[in-house]
């Protein structure tokens, strides 16, 4: 039976990167901060879509935004299962599809 072979340590992947920061000194002020020499660079290389990107960014840390607009209706997915409900609406779509054709015929 062949000997088997013992797994490679990686150094590199548990030494921490030299300037990296901790968990603990990344705050939301820290990110922010960050957010806002970035903004600056990109404004400075005249690039605005990374200065945009940059200040909605800050925004979201600074909980100005959120993912979802508030007044927003939330959509309903996939079919209710409401039979009567779909049987009127495809009813009232078949009537305006022929009113229209009606009166398209009269002009």
């Amino acid at each position: 039976m062949p000997a088997l072979k013992k797994p490679r340590s990686k150094p590199d992947a548990e030494a921490p990167t030299p300037g990296a920061a901790t968990p603990a000194e990344v705050t939301n002020a820290s990110t922010i901060r960050e957010l806002e020499d970035a903004r600056l660079l990109a404004m400075s290389g005249k690039h605005p879509a990374a200065a945009i990107s940059a200040i909605m960014s800050k925004a979201k840390m600074a909980g100005l935004l959120s993912d979802k607009p508030e007044g927003a209706p939330e959509r309903r997915r996939g079919f209710d299962g409401n039979y009567a409900e779909a049987a009127r609406r495809v009813s009232l779509l078949l009537r305006l599809a022929e009113n229209e054709k009606s009166e398209g015929n009269k002009r």
